[in-house]
């Protein structure tokens, strides 16, 4: 066939057919679709990240107020129980009336419920701590994350 066609006329010309997707262009989405994907899910895990470091630092602070206020609430049984001492010396010298007496000791058992009160928000706390950090036990003393 060359023999018969001058140099300037050869020029060959293929096509190519094919059912198939040759750029792959479906293929190549899917791909960018996954990254999207996992790209959105490590920005969930981050923010999951942070608002529970969040939350633990807020609970570390709470409960460091709470503990600052069993402190005071001990100061405050002192006080109470120096005062019905007080009460109680000036009621046997007839210095203050049997209602003196009654008034330091009902104050002195506020003080007394304040305090436990006050214990018993710290140790609630802590076990709310122990639930954000994933360190609670259950009832049967397996180890279980906070659920969230």
């Amino acid at each position: 066939l060359a023999l018969y066609l001058p140099t300037t006329q050869r020029q060959w010309s293929v096509y190519l057919q094919s059912p198939t997707d040759l750029a792959r262009v479906a293929e190549k989405n899917a791909y960018r679709q996954a990254l999207l994907r996992v790209d959105a899910a490590r920005l969930a895990l981050e923010t999951k990240i942070e608002e529970v470091r969040r939350q633990v630092r807020e609970q570390r602070l709470q409960l460091a107020d709470a503990h600052e206020r069993i402190g005071l609430r001990e100061e405050q049984i002192h006080e109470a129980e120096a005062r019905l001492a007080l009460a109680q010396v000036k009621f046997q010298h007839d210095m203050a009336s049997n209602l003196d007496v009654i008034d330091a000791e009902g104050e002195l058992q506020r003080a007394e419920t304040s305090l436990a009160a006050s214990r018993a928000d710290y140790a609630v706390g802590i076990y709310q701590l122990r639930a954000l950090a994933g360190h609670l036990l259950d009832a049967f003393g397996a180890t279980r994350g906070s659920a969230g």
